[in-house]
């Protein structure tokens, strides 16, 4: 709870912040830090609560998952992870996961990642090259996490469920994310 707190006084930092440019980058600076401070003690949290015991490994490569093109016209895809079917849509440089929030193995969604790089790679911010397994990964950490901080109900929690890893959110932060998201960025 004192994490959704800390998450809510940082947004509500970065919608007030408005009387000047001094002022608004500080609120700003403030709100991120806030953010990344709840974001880092989410995480740690996590790591300490729910172990690998908790989120045991399922792959042991990116082939585990039969990733699978559902109609062969390479848009609509399925793989398999553990005893649950998931669906992925790729639409040109873009992935979308559906119910991503319900993967939690760090490693594991690394190997997710590669196996959907493998069949369609998504560039990365500058379009000068593709954005690594790693990277996307991350990104789909910090929707996990958000999913866990937003309160029930909430119409971010909704969108948080499903990652979608595309070019602009390369090595971005959830702070980043969500202010981007306020600021009609996606």
């Amino acid at each position: 709870m004192k994490y959704k707190s800390l998450f809510l006084f940082a947004a509500a930092l970065t919608l007030t912040a408005g009387c000047s440019e001094i002022q608004a980058a500080t609120a700003e600076s403030s709100a991120e830090e806030a953010v990344t401070t709840a974001t880092a003690s989410a995480e740690s949290e996590t790591t300490e609560t729910a172990t690998e015991e908790s989120y045991p490994a399922l792959l042991n490569s990116p082939a585990d998952i039969a990733l699978s093109d559902v109609d062969g016209g390479g848009w609509d895809y399925t793989f398999t992870y553990g005893e649950t079917v998931f669906h992925a849509n790729y639409l040109p440089d873009k992935w979308q996961i559906i119910d991503s929030y319900r993967i939690r193995n760090r490693n594991d969604i690394e190997m997710i990642c590669q196996a959907l790089s493998d069949v369609h790679p998504i560039h990365n911010a500058d379009y000068t090259g593709y954005r690594s397994a790693g990277d996307m990964a991350h990104e789909w950490h910090q929707h996990n996490v958000a999913f866990d901080m937003l309160p029930e109900g909430s119409e971010w929690k909704e969108s948080a469920k499903d990652v979608d890893l595309d070019p602009q959110d390369e090595n971005k932060s959830m702070y980043r994310m969500f202010k981007d998201k306020i600021a009609g960025g996606y």
